[in-house]
């Protein structure tokens, strides 16, 4: 049950990061948008992004970065698998800036089916 509900929620955090940055470069300084309300009938993402924001991490390794949230108060991340797969070292930035090294994770688990994968601390 926790990996589906991991794939929904990369899911819906990629789409809502997705719809503000497609929002926040179409729009003209002169036209602030309220938290909330509709312009030209979309939703304004910036009430959810401030919500989920201080879960976001940024995971780099030595193959690349990627991105994740953390899913429980003791630093546990979810992540897609093809983030961390093959990596020889995990780095983690929250979002107060703190660095994690890699010697902060246990070895990453992977879902067997689903390209999920938890990052425990």
């Amino acid at each position: 049950m926790r990996a589906p509900l991991c794939t929904v929620l990369l899911g819906v955090l990629s789409f809502g990061i997705s719809a503000w940055a497609q929002e926040t470069t179409s729009k003209s300084p002169s036209q602030p948008t309220e938290q909330g309300s509709q312009t030209a009938g979309t939703t304004t993402w910036r009430p959810v992004i401030e919500t989920v924001r201080p879960a976001v991490v940024v995971i780099r390794t030595d193959k690349g970065q990627g991105s994740g949230f953390l899913i429980r108060s003791d630093g546990t991340i979810a992540t897609n698998a093809h983030v961390v797969t093959g990596a020889a070292s995990i780095e983690v930035k929250l979002a107060t800036g703190e660095i994690t090294g890699e010697s902060t994770f246990s070895p990453p688990m992977k879902h067997k089916t689903l390209p999920c994968c938890v990052l425990k601390p």
